[in-house]
């Protein structure tokens, strides 16, 4: 089932209102999982797994189990649901239960799965269903057997998994994103019980599953956001409040006792605890202690601290000396006493990246200090301590963070007691403080919620196992982030994918920059103001951060490209914006553990990029001080032009010199500002409130995500093109079905070898013409025998309805109705005369189509009118009026009748001026765009319009097309003779070039024809393409490049035979044609019509009258593009040739879900 079928069978409405805020990253090189294990077993027989999943790379390539359960080795006992490259397995401990013949290779956007057990069924294939997307799986390479009422699924009492398989040890782990992870207990639901379809984008959106009945051993895992990683809690009976300050967050990546530790960078970050008559140290016994971990030696750093005013006037406070104190890198605990300040310090320098217990008590009149639990120092002291009324403060000495910590902080506690008393040693404990009556304050970090935590009221949490603070992300299901994709493929020795598709290693083999060891955003925008973070993570310092106009197969080092890199050692900024290289200062040098900001204005007079480093903008002068984008590197308007080689937007992108081995880079596209636990959160947001950046976003910049893509002009491609299957019946029969009238249907036999057939409303119905001939057009019965509101009519001609064979026939609009705006003029040629739109003949016969609406701005005192005798009420007859207005004294409207008499148009104060007006049963109008008028269909909206005209002398002619746009493909044929399909392109370099559709030959450059080169208004032509015929009847196709719903490009192939290129189109293809420029090759088709499912392979020749084949055009249909699995003869990925393509949209990426 195709993905418009699904819509049809029923758009549900709008899911919009519900969001998901968050996914979970697994990286399968973490051995990341969550884990749990019920203490007793719900319903085995009947229950339901769905969840969202987005790809990793290696998660395409190698097995990966999203969920897994084990009670013992047997099928009966064991349930796991794994990924792998050969498609989905629903699999048992020796058999496999179900595996797909679908494959899921899209990691560009989410997928959604369901999964429903109930195995009362009495159909052994109801037992078992499997739904992606909302549409149930029929076709399976293997459908294992499951007996009626066996036990099985997700409800046992024994270890389930999400991330890993459960049984034969942790292993088969998954690689990428899930996100609303549901399990239901005790029912086999549908898909509509966790999506629905948005009536108007076609998105299979989630909704709000919370008021499920989820069952005993049911779940719901939102990983909802990363909240429990910035809260802050007193465990303590008090439960006070603890506020949070600056960034201060806990993470894994350093622990003592529990799951994470509290991180504070040094700069503003504390956290505080409004006072308490708890605190008083006047008269109470106290122990003050804190794991603690610096990260380096030589400030004064506090980590505890309750002051009456100034440092020097501390209540009490536990800080490590300056390197320029008495008590450098030591421990000290200041403390006043009749107004004067004290400090007791201790005797070990704290080393740097080192855990230490510090405990601080009073024990009647004495203070101590412990390290370690062995004291250090004592003092005794007389009289009171003063006892503060101000906030506790932790990890700083105020709450502003000065004199802060940077650096690790876990179990701090506040009791009113002396817990370790008479200076005698202790053991630190080694697990976490339990509150007890005189713990009066406690503050620890363990954090495993949220990743685990179970939404659905039951309380079956998961223990989540080696993941870092920054894997729950905000990659979503309703909010999809960019990520990375390798530029080329296959890649060079070493360049791979890690993290979700956010961290790009590039390799160690070829040139510097060298195609396959690029990497390069997955989304490509043409307009905006985008801002991004690529952290450098290791490897040599020969790195480069940079922009391209993404080109298929060019690469970004090469004269034909256009880039502009900022260069880690020196700061240098390379650029390439005309065809050559030059380098320059740009900014500050960049290196290991730096973060590259990239900020693209799009928008600008002329696009420019702007580069920070940590946050500090480049000054073009060779620093980065600048604290706003400022200095950038103006990219220009022909950065973006057709001579880069059909690019298709602008990426961000990573790459090294050849001399280096293995960078690796991570990006944030708003998505994690931790770079995987690298560093702290930045918690910045882009101009929508969107994202998680560790920098201050620039004004107006924007994260690189689905959200603040622009909304598509067309949602909704399938009312524009569509495909029809159907099965020959030998007599006759329409079709329907398409939310349109086509326009221009190709219909082919994909059963047998029968030709071509191509028709349209603008040369009407029984005017047939092939692709694959050269032949005049063919006017028989029994083809198309009428177009209707939602299809078409066949009669019995075996091209199109030959008895059992099957058929497909491809649809186009070129508007939903007929109509234009002339602008009349009159002339004295031999006479007044009137003329229009400014066309250089006078009184011609004019083309208005049955139910067209069409305005006449005429000048004062030539009243423009019409009759049904020629010349009007001058030649005897009668003004017609029927469907005709007269706006004013200078504008009349007609709308064209069915079935009007053919008119003549006329000035009914002179005679002699008019001329004829055929009103069609065909559809187009007049066109006077050109200096041979036409007859025009037009759809602007999604740039393509039908064009026909009669030829001129040899003379160098142009036609007018409509579309208000230049085109990128032209196809013209001659209808009254024979004459080749020709095939105008200007997509590989600008240059105005053809190939023809019926014939394998390669490309020729039109303009050494001296043809006019396409415009806005008027495509150019030429007599000698029609054998100097000046009355030849011609007939073209014109297509303008629609974001989000159609691509006319080119690529260049790789060579390989199952990893290609890919090929970027900004949505997801329902049709794609291409063929090599440069090698002789057959023109090849693909739709998602008759291939529903990766791999996309069965082939249409628009050269051949052959059968639809299996053998040479295997491709994988993705979100946002196509991406190429084979190389046969020259028809697909020759390396290094040039391919032109032309593709139609059946999702906008925005919109998409991964196919």
């Amino acid at each position: 089932m195709s993905f418009y079928d699904a819509i049809r069978i029923g758009a549900s409405g709008a899911a919009e209102d519900f969001t998901v805020d968050r996914s979970l990253r697994f990286n399968s090189s973490d051995s990341a999982y969550l884990e749990r294990t019920p203490s007793s077993a719900g319903n085995r027989k009947t229950n339901t797994l769905s969840f969202w999943v987005k790809l990793g790379l290696s998660g395409i390539s190698d097995s990966g189990t999203v969920a897994s359960c084990n009670s013992s080795n047997s099928d009966t006992n064991n349930l796991s649901v794994v990924i792998r490259d050969t498609g989905i397995r629903i699999v048992g401990y020796y058999n496999n239960f179900r595996i797909t013949n679908r494959i899921l290779r899209d990691p560009f956007a989410w997928y959604h799965i369901v999964v429903a057990i109930d195995t009362t069924q009495a159909s052994a294939d109801d037992r078992i269903k499997l739904y992606i997307n909302g549409v149930q799986e029929t076709s399976f390479s293997t459908s294992g057997s499951v007996s009626q009422n066996d036990n099985l699924g997700f409800a046992q009492a024994s270890t389930t998994r999400i991330g890993a398989r459960s049984n034969d040890g942790v292993g088969s782990y998954f690689d990428g994103y899930l996100a609303e992870v549901n399990f239901i207990d005790g029912q086999a639901l549908t898909p509509s019980s966790f999506a629905e379809t948005n009536a108007t984008t076609g998105q299979w959106n989630p909704i709000d599953t919370s008021g499920l009945t989820f069952g005993t051993t049911g779940f719901y895992l939102k990983f909802a956001d990363n909240n429990l990683f910035t809260h802050f809690a007193d465990t303590s009976s008090s439960a006070r409040t603890v506020t949070r300050n600056g960034n201060v967050i806990h993470k894994s990546d350093q622990t003592k006792n529990g799951a994470t530790s509290i991180y504070f960078d040094g700069s503003g970050d504390s956290l505080t605890v409004p006072d308490s008559s708890d605190f008083n140290v006047a008269g109470n016994d106290f122990t003050i202690e804190a794991y603690v971990r610096r990260t380096s030696q030589g400030n004064d750093e506090w980590f505890f601290v309750q002051s009456e005013g100034t440092t020097s006037n501390t209540s009490i406070g536990l800080h490590i000396g300056s390197s320029s104190s008495g008590y450098a890198n030591k421990v000290s605990m200041r403390y006043t006493v009749g107004g004067s300040g004290n400090e007791l310090t201790g005797t070990t320098a704290l080393a740097a990246n080192t855990w230490y217990h510090i405990a601080g008590v009073r024990d009647g009149n004495t203070l101590r200090i412990y390290v370690n639990g062995v004291q250090e120092n004592s003092t005794s002291f007389s009289g009171t301590i003063t006892d503060a009324s101000t906030p506790v403060i932790m990890g700083a000495v105020n709450s502003a963070g000065s004199a802060g910590l940077t650096g690790y902080l876990d179990q701090i506690r506040w009791s009113n007691s002396c817990r370790y008393t008479g200076g005698t040693s202790f053991t630190p404990p080694t697990t976490q403080f339990t509150a007890d009556s005189n713990t009066k304050l406690l503050v620890q970090s363990n954090v495993t919620g949220d990743l685990g935590s179970d939404s659905s009221g039951n309380s079956n949490n998961f223990t989540p196992n080696n993941f870092v603070v920054g894997d729950a992300v905000k990659d979503s299901p309703t909010n999809n982030f960019a990520t990375f994709r390798l530029y080329g493929t296959p890649a060079s020795s070493g360049a791979s994918l890690a993290e979700g598709n956010l961290k790009f290693t590039t390799g160690s083999s070829g040139s510097a920059r060298n195609l396959n060891r690029q990497g390069i955003s997955t989304f490509l925008p043409t307009s905006g103001k985008w801002y991004a973070e690529v952290r450098v993570t290791g490897g040599s310092e020969n790195n480069f951060v940079g922009v391209s106009a993404y080109q298929v197969g060019i690469s970004p080092s090469s004269n034909n490209s256009r880039y502009a890199y900022y260069y880690g050692p020196s700061g240098e900024k390379y650029v390439n914006t005309n065809g050559s290289e030059s380098n320059a200062n740009h900014g500050a040098g960049f290196g290991n553990d730096d973060i590259v900001g990239i900020y693209i204005d799009m928008d600008a007079g002329t696009p420019t990029v702007y580069f920070s480093k940590n946050g500090q903008w480049a000054d073009g002068s060779g620093n980065s001080d600048e604290s706003n984008p400022t200095s950038g590197i103006t990219l220009g308007d022909t950065f973006f032009t057709t001579d880069t080689g059909g690019h298709t937007g602008i990426g961000i992108i990573v790459s090294s010199s050849a001399s280096t081995s293995n960078v690796n880079y991570q990006a944030n596209f708003g998505q994690d500002s931790t770079f995987s636990g690298l560093t702290t959160a930045g918690g910045n947001t882009d101009a929508n409130g969107i994202g998680d950046f560790k920098y201050t976003v620039p004004t107006g910049a924007k994260a690189l995500c689905s959200a603040n893509l622009p909304d598509p002009t067309i949602k909704l491609p399938n009312k524009h093109f569509d495909t029809l299957l159907y099965t020959g019946n030998g007599s006759g029969q329409t079709l329907s079905g398409l939310n349109f009238s086509p326009d221009w249907l190709w219909i082919k036999s994909r059963s047998s070898t029968e030709p071509h057939e191509l028709n349209d409303q603008v040369r009407g119905t029984l005017k047939s013409l092939s692709s694959n001939l050269d032949a005049a057009e063919n006017t028989a019965s029994g083809r198309v025998e009428a177009f209707t509101s939602d299809g078409f009519t066949l009669g019995n001609s075996g091209n199109v309805n030959s008895n059992s064979e099957t058929f497909v026939a491809w649809n186009w609009d070129a508007g939903e109705t007929d109509g234009k705006t002339y602008t009349v003029t009159v002339v004295d040629d031999s006479g007044n005369k009137f003329r229009f739109d400014g066309f250089g003949t006078s009184a011609v016969t004019l083309d208005l189509a049955e139910g067209g609406t069409y305005i006449f701005n005429y000048p004062s005192g030539h009243p423009f009118r019409f009759s049904t005798t020629s010349d009007g009420t001058h030649g005897g007859g009668s003004e017609y009026t029927t469907g005709v207005t007269h706006n004013s004294s200078t504008q009349v409207t007609i709308v064209v009748a069915a079935s009007a008499p053919t008119l003549y148009y006329y000035c009914s104060s002179h005679s002699g001026m008019g001329g004829q007006v055929n009103t069609n049963s065909t559809l187009g109008s007049s066109n006077f765009d050109g200096n041979l008028q036409s007859v025009t269909k037009v759809n602007a909206t999604s740039g393509f319009s039908i064009v026909k005209w009669t030829s001129g002398a040899n003379a160098y002619k142009t036609v007018g097309h409509g579309l208000g746009v230049k085109p990128q493909v032209v196809i013209i044929k001659r209808r009254d003779a024979t004459g080749n399909w020709f095939v105008f392109y200007d997509v590989v370099d600008g240059t105005n070039d053809y190939l023809q559709l019926n014939s394998t030959t390669t490309a020729l450059n039109a303009e050494s024809y001296s043809i006019v080169p396409p415009t806005s208004t008027v495509f150019g032509t030429d007599g000698a393409f029609v054998g100097g015929n000046t009355n030849a009847t011609m007939i073209a196709y014109v297509f303008s490049s629609v974001a989000g719903y159609s691509k006319f490009g080119s690529y260049v192939g790789n060579g390989s035979s199952s990893d290609g290129m890919f090929v970027h189109t900004g949505f997801r293809p329902a049709w794609v044609m291409w063929k090599a420029t440069g090698l002789s090759s057959n023109w090849v088709i693909l739709d998602s019509a008759r291939d529903t499912q990766n791999v996309t392979e069965n082939v249409i020749q628009a050269n051949e009258s052959s059968a639809e084949n299996t053998t040479m055009g295997d491709s994988d249909f993705l979100s946002n593009g196509f991406k190429l699995r084979t190389t046969v003869n020259n028809d697909t990925n020759v390396n290094n040739q040039t391919y032109i393509y032309l593709a139609f949209s059946e999702s906008p990426f925005k919109n998409a879900r991964a196919r």
